[in-house]
């Protein structure tokens, strides 16, 4: 809530003992006090008190006025309470991918995500579908037992196969149109379903061994994880 104003001039009409009151009750409200508030032919009529630059708040009696003035504090903190509650909790992996390889396999990455996640991920590459430009996405990196911040760059291949690159925590996905329409329609069916169909793994070319990389989809649920830099 904004600052109470008084105005001491008022004093006479009993606006002292509301300041006193209110600083007892609501100690965390901030109150000012001061010799005039340009607000003469109110003072001269009746308790008043300013919230505020512009808020005037009239009462016949000084009782009214603290009862208006601590109605309007309650009602404040209610107001603040419910937009807490009303923001959702912010998940460090909230609409992220998740991805890594296989200790085992360097050529076998797994990407999991959860419709949250699916549905971004949806609309990038639909995105990448019609502007032909790369799209980012966060992501989270699995390395062993560690989870690390990263993110996937989405790109359309130059040529018919779909190319890998990884450089450190980035992995950057070159698509085919055929692996973009084949992905929009798994994505589309997890978000409409809420399962994700069981579908063959893509295959990809790391650019630079042009070596076969295997990559698996896989459902994730929305679970927050410990994330280091």
């Amino acid at each position: 809530m904004e600052t109470i104003k008084y105005c001491s001039k008022n004093d006479k009409l009993g606006t002292k003992k509301v300041y006193q009151d209110i600083g007892v009750h609501f100690p965390e409200i901030e109150q000012q006090r001061k010799g005039c508030l340009s607000e003469c032919k109110t003072c001269r009529r009746q308790p008043f008190a300013k919230i505020g630059k512009k808020q005037l708040v009239c009462s016949d009696s000084p009782e009214q006025l603290y009862k208006q003035l601590t109605a309007m504090i309650n009602q404040s903190a209610a107001d603040s309470a419910t937009q807490k509650k009303q923001k959702p909790e912010k998940s460090i992996d909230s609409a992220k991918l998740h991805y890594g390889f296989n200790p085992r396999s360097k050529n076998e990455l797994t990407i999991s995500l959860d419709t949250v996640s699916a549905a971004k991920l949806s609309k990038k590459l639909s995105a990448l579908q019609r502007a032909g430009e790369p799209r980012k996405m966060k992501a989270i990196r699995f390395k062993k037992s560690a989870s690390l911040e990263a993110r996937v760059v989405l790109a359309i291949a130059k040529d018919d196969s779909n190319q890998l690159e990884v450089k450190k925590n980035t992995l950057i996905l070159h698509l085919t149109a055929h692996t973009l329409q084949e992905l929009q329609v798994l994505l589309a069916t997890y978000i409409e379903e809420g399962k994700l169909p069981v579908v063959d793994p893509f295959i990809f070319m790391r650019t630079k061994s042009d070596q076969k990389v295997q990559m698996h989809l896989t459902q994730s649920e929305s679970i927050q994880h410990a994330v280091t830099g």
